[in-house]
């Protein structure tokens, strides 16, 4: 009847009417909100070797709404349109020509990915952020990477301000 007031959130199961074109149907609340959605980041340096593409590891959710977050990568279990960004914090000292390259990947290919350049001849910290929108099937996965060629082996930081992965589902963007 409408005459009882919701005091809290909705739960994911939990219902709303809807007309469509006179007809009233249910529609759970887990079809209009934006998950599923995680947030990782990593709690120890990872080492990254010298040119050689580098899955990144997260062993630390803050959170994980659907339990799709799992083996350093996503699969979403349901297909629509989504949103990532990956953040990394990587330590190097930079020569003219030198770069890293950090990228989402999309069942083991690039899709998305940002290079990251510094003046030559410096020993800096580069914090940068590759983001875009993916189209995906409920059984697709996404994973981060990261290429340098800074001539050695580098350490990525552990700061959760700095180094973390997340994304989630756009809703109203069904593909």
């Amino acid at each position: 009847t409408g005459t009882t007031a919701l005091a809290t959130q909705p739960a994911p199961a939990d219902e709303i009417i809807i007309s469509d074109a006179g007809t009233l149907k249910r529609v759970d609340i887990k079809h209009i909100s934006n998950t599923p959605a995680f947030r990782v980041y990593q709690n120890g340096a990872q080492t990254i070797a010298n040119q050689t593409d580098t899955k990144l590891e997260w062993n630390t959710e803050s959170f994980d709404s659907d339990g799709t977050f799992a083996s350093h990568k996503f699969t979403p279990a349901i297909a629509g349109k989504y949103y990532f960004d990956v953040q990394l914090l990587l330590y190097y000292a930079n020569a003219a020509g030198e770069y890293a390259d950090l990228g989402i990947y999309k069942n083991g290919a690039k899709e998305i990915a940002v290079r990251f350049v510094a003046g030559g001849d410096m020993t800096i910290s580069s914090s940068t952020v590759a983001a875009g929108i993916l189209d995906l099937d409920a059984d697709d996965y996404v994973e981060a990477y990261v290429w340098h060629n800074y001539g050695a082996s580098r350490t990525t930081d552990n700061n959760s301000d700095y180094t973390r992965f997340q994304g989630f589902r756009l809703t109203g963007m069904e593909s």
